[in-house]
């Protein structure tokens, strides 16, 4: 395992903690899993294929021998699989320590929808977790929760201020990944407001991370864009191991209050070891966004 140095040095044991994380079956949520794992922690692994979820597990088996690891199906683009997990998740855990919200799709293919009919884009990115956080919301208040929201370094070159526009964009594009994350943030100040002082709410983002983005079986990226972009971030960006750092070092970590951002200290915050910085929850409050998303939703049931 990589970056063991760093880690034994900057984060503490995670013994008798339960962490969850959507989307850890590849990228930075399957290397954060592992990390969690070395530090002694129990994770639970929210991911919509058991098959590549099995085989996760097992890969950091073999790295973690006593890894303390759970597989829960979960899919961020079906209401039906949210409701179902969550309901899962109550029956079988108690209590969960924290929960790293991390499941997204980047650049599939125009004019895909999740199952309930919304861009799969917006829809897995923002809807869908929205919706989860709905159907979690007072089992994390009652457990306290710690709060990750892992958003990405790109949702400040948008607005989406035209929220009809952006719920309607079809194309699977760079644009529309920026404005779902740009959501997502948004999102974690209502979270912020939803919990009050029952929860941390903690942002990070992984800058530009080598992962599987350009790999991913529903990207609509032609052959030849896959196979540069994949040299592109192995050459100039952070492993997807150290791009996890940023989101393991926030979590149970006293220094870090409720609505800071950790992220990559290099240049532009693109790559680098984990550094903190305040955001402001107010810069980033948007009512009309979240009233839009229950409307919409309300329409959908």
């Amino acid at each position: 395992m990589k970056y063991l140095k760093y880690i034994n040095k900057h984060v503490k044991s995670f013994e008798g903690k339960t962490v969850l994380i959507t989307g850890a079956n590849s990228g930075i949520g399957f290397t954060l899993a592992k990390q969690i794992a070395y530090l002694k922690g129990s994770v639970i692994m929210a991911c919509r294929s058991m098959e590549r979820a099995i085989k996760a597990k097992e890969k950091i088996l073999k790295e973690v021998n006593d890894a303390k690891i759970d597989i829960m199906l979960y899919d961020q683009s079906s209401f039906d699989s949210i409701k179902e997990f969550s309901k899962n998740l109550k029956a079988k855990y108690e209590k969960i320590d924290a929960v790293v919200f991390n499941a997204g799709i980047y650049h599939p293919k125009n004019d895909m929808l999740t199952m309930d009919g919304f861009p799969l884009t917006i829809g897995t990115n923002y809807v869908g977790l929205y919706y989860l956080f709905e159907h979690i919301k007072d089992y994390l208040i009652e457990n306290h929760t710690e709060i990750v929201v892992v958003t990405s370094l790109v949702e400040n070159t948008v607005k989406g201020k035209n929220l009809e526009k952006e719920f309607k964009n079809k194309k699977g594009n760079s644009h529309a990944y920026a404005v779902s994350k740009r959501y997502d943030t948004q999102l974690a100040v209502y979270m912020l407001d939803e919990v009050k002082d029952n929860c941390k709410v903690i942002l990070t983002h992984p800058g530009i991370a080598s992962t599987n983005i350009f790999s991913h079986p529903e990207s609509s990226f032609t052959a030849s864009f896959k196979r540069a972009g994949r040299w592109f971030t192995r050459t100039f960006t952070n492993s997807a191991e150290k791009s996890s750092l940023t989101t393991l070092v926030a979590l149970f970590n006293e220094d870090i209050k409720s609505f800071d951002m950790i992220s990559p200290r290099g240049l532009f915050h693109i790559t680098g070891y984990p550094s903190k910085r305040k955001f402001a929850p107010k810069k980033y409050r948007n009512e009309a966004l979240i009233e839009y998303t229950k409307n919409l939703i309300s329409s959908k049931n």
